[in-house]
């Protein structure tokens, strides 16, 4: 009686390579400007300035990290769709010993 094996490997075309770096990259690229907007706020607001632009400046980096974060959230889902919608071809090696 001889025995069936079956390896499964898979292997991502070229488009599958760039949606799947792209979505990486894309999300360090957003850690990164979330980490600066936040040294910015911690940092620069509030020496040397008055109550009110103190107030508005924080307001203002609130802001900017909200939208930043709106921003991060709709392309990681769009790039994560792209990313497993180009999921790797399926390769079966089935092997008789």
């Amino acid at each position: 009686m001889s025995r069936v094996y079956r390896v499964e490997t898979r292997k991502r075309g070229f488009v599958g390579q760039f949606c799947k770096w792209g979505f990486v990259g894309f999300n360090a690229l957003m850690v990164w400007s979330l980490w600066a907007d936040l040294l910015t706020t911690l940092t620069g607001i509030g020496q040397g300035m008055s109550a009110v632009a103190s107030t508005v400046g924080w307001i203002a980096s609130s802001f900017s990290g909200a939208v930043l974060v709106i921003l991060w959230l709709a392309g990681a889902v769009i790039l994560a769709l792209l990313t497993f919608m180009t999921r790797s071809r399926m390769i079966v090696l089935i092997d008789e010993r």
